[in-house]
């Protein structure tokens, strides 16, 4: 099962080092390690892995099919979707 934690940091506009910080302390609190998988940046666009795979036909973006297909177990929603990380 998949854990979804959404973080909202009002009035403030947050780097992606800083929301990929606070991604990473969240994650912590539900695996003893977590690894990232993949992430989303919806200011620059950009994502990772850049991979492309099959289209499952769900909507979801290919780095996510990615991360869930390896396992992701945490996913991190920084201010509504600026950006998103997937950890195992």
């Amino acid at each position: 099962m998949k854990i979804t934690v959404e973080v909202r940091i009002p009035d403030k506009d947050i780097s992606f080092d800083e929301a990929r910080a606070l991604a990473e302390s969240v994650a912590s609190v539900y695996s003893d390690d977590p690894m990232l998988l993949a992430w989303y940046d919806r200011q620059n666009d950009r994502f990772f892995p850049q991979v492309t795979c099959c289209d499952c036909g769900d909507g979801r973006p290919t780095w996510e099919i990615y991360a869930d297909s390896r396992g992701a177990r945490v996913k991190v929603v920084v201010n509504d979707g600026d950006y998103v990380f997937l950890f195992i």
